[in-house]
């Protein structure tokens, strides 16, 4: 069982849950992976930060932990994955000039803003030759998007509350 929590909560968290000071961390693309693990049960304490593996093993040992290389996982896949703990999908349905709308997807560590989304669509659209020599104010207004986006904590609650009812 894995609990995460925010990573300026992590070494109290971790103290409190699991009785522990030692944490292990991993660095990834955009930040840091921080785990502590029970020694003699399955239970874990995850957190994710933003910042680099030396400032974040720095704030844990100021936190009174020790941090060392690595990363508890009770799912083997998740180790060195690669990924940070955050993720955010982002769709936008969009007039295609067709009988069906079209709809458009990509992935971000960071949570992006509706604008970060359409101009990322834009461009592709550009370098695919999908839009012709058409101005971003111009491709939204013919395009009338509609952009949502989820964090992988909300299609996390998705499929429980489609397995709860």
């Amino acid at each position: 069982m894995t609990l995460h929590v925010p990573f300026e909560q992590f070494a109290e968290t971790a103290k409190r849950v699991l009785g522990e000071t030692e944490a292990y961390l991993e660095a990834l693309p955009k930040g840091t992976r921080a785990t502590a693990a029970h020694k003699s049960d399955t239970r874990i304490v995850c957190a994710w930060t933003s910042t680099t593996l030396a400032e974040a093993k720095a704030a844990l040992e100021k936190a009174g932990m020790r941090a060392h290389s690595g990363t508890w996982s009770l799912d083997a896949s998740v180790a060195g994955d690669g990924l940070g703990r955050e993720m955010h999908v982002a769709t936008v349905a969009y007039s295609s000039g067709e009988e069906a709308p079209g709809i458009w997807v990509d992935a971000y560590e960071d949570p992006p803003t509706q604008l970060q989304v359409l101009r990322t669509l834009y461009d592709e659209f550009r370098e695919t030759g999908e839009v012709g020599d058409v101005s971003f104010d111009a491709f939204v207004r013919m395009a009338q998007p509609n952009v949502l986006i989820l964090s992988l904590a909300e299609l996390r609650e998705f499929l429980r509350s489609k397995a709860a009812g």
